[in-house]
């Protein structure tokens, strides 16, 4: 465990509680019942579960998972809360289109943004957003699509929730300058150069909404406590299997059960390595191998390694979601069946666009 990964982690467990921190700032002075307003009518919980998942993957798109857990999920409870929805539900669906929609972009996730760098090293010449759509947007686009059907039809429960009725603003100014103040910071934490600014607005927004002891009660302690935990477990095994295991592309891979091979091995050893740790280990054995339709497979074990979805240790995401509630028996429960459809999906996906994946 390096000093570098240390001062990170302090700095991202900093920047968790101060975004937590304009969250409860923003729930008391008004501001989440105006951002969520557009959902108070919807009475069927498995479209309103539907509507947090397509923001949640629509939002991935621009920032990274981790970061996006943090602002989200939060706002997320205390909707469930409010309307009294299943929270376990909410956070699933959240997750779920946090790390589905991570590839809309290059820069929706650190795997995703390791992945492109290397693709540029290997290729020596810039890339633009339209290679990115290029190559990644039709088997992300195939896989958001699994994943809502699935989240519909067997993991969401049908029921009927009564509508939120709609409460009266308090419009006064610490309430407006909360707002601006609570917009703002939560604005500042894409930039990594002005997320100092998040710690500090944070504060401001302490004394603007005044909150209590009984709000700081709130704040997420079991979050860092798991998230902590993962981060340094993921980092060790990381540093573990990277200087232990020399792997090899295997010369069957273009078959189909080649191709089933490689997402079910990642999937295992995915279990302990974060998204980023897994791109570091395998995307650079892909770009020194010798295999001849070598875009096909960066892209395939860019895919394979997405699939994280079974625990804590996987996705920065997922140990947001399990410091909030979502336990790892819910997780395996319900993520095996989403890996294994799409495992099914991107293996024949990749096996029909043998040779036609390029730049």
């Amino acid at each position: 465990m390096t000093t570098d990964v240390l001062i990170k982690l302090g700095i991202n467990i900093l920047l968790m509680l101060s975004l937590t921190t304009l969250v409860l700032s923003g729930e008391k002075s008004g501001l989440l019942s105006i951002i969520t307003r557009p959902l108070n009518k919807i009475i069927d919980n498995k479209i309103i579960m539907i509507a947090w998942f397509l923001i949640s993957t629509v939002l991935s798109a621009f920032t990274l998972d981790t970061t996006l857990a943090m602002i989200l999920i939060p706002i997320a409870l205390v909707y469930a809360t409010s309307r009294k929805l299943n929270k376990g539900e909410i956070l699933i669906a959240v997750t779920w289109g946090n790390m589905v929609g991570s590839e809309w972009t290059y820069f929706g996730g650190g795997d995703t943004i390791v992945s492109w760098t290397l693709l540029t090293q290997y290729l020596n010449r810039p890339l633009d957003m339209i290679i990115w759509a290029k190559l990644f947007w039709a088997p992300t686009l195939l896989a958001c699509i699994l994943t809502l059907v699935w989240l519909y039809f067997k993991v969401l429960s049908p029921v009927i929730v009564k509508p939120l009725l709609q409460e009266k603003l308090n419009v006064n100014w610490a309430n407006v300058l909360t707002w601006i103040v609570v917009i703002v910071g939560m604005a500042t934490i894409f930039y990594t150069q002005l997320q100092w600014y998040t710690v500090g607005l944070a504060v401001l927004s302490i004394l603007l909404s005044r909150l209590s002891l009984d709000d700081f009660k709130k704040l997420p302690f079991k979050a860092i406590y798991i998230w902590t935990a993962s981060v340094i477990l993921g980092v060790l095994v990381n540093q573990y299997v990277a200087s232990h295991f020399q792997f090899v592309i295997p010369t069957y891979v273009y078959s189909l059960l080649g191709i089933i091979t490689v997402f079910v091995v990642i999937s295992i050893i995915h279990l302990g390595i974060t998204d980023s740790g897994m791109s570091l280990i395998f995307l650079p054995i892909v770009m020194a191998s010798q295999f001849t339709d070598i875009i096909w497979l960066y892209v395939l074990m860019t895919k394979a390694i997405s699939l994280s979805y079974l625990t804590i240790f996987s996705n920065g995401g997922l140990a947001v979601s399990a410091s909030y509630g979502l336990s790892q028996r819910e997780m395996l429960k319900k993520g095996i069946p989403i890996v294994i459809l799409q495992t099914i999906l991107f293996a024949l996906y990749f096996y029909f666009m043998r040779g036609h994946i390029a730049i």
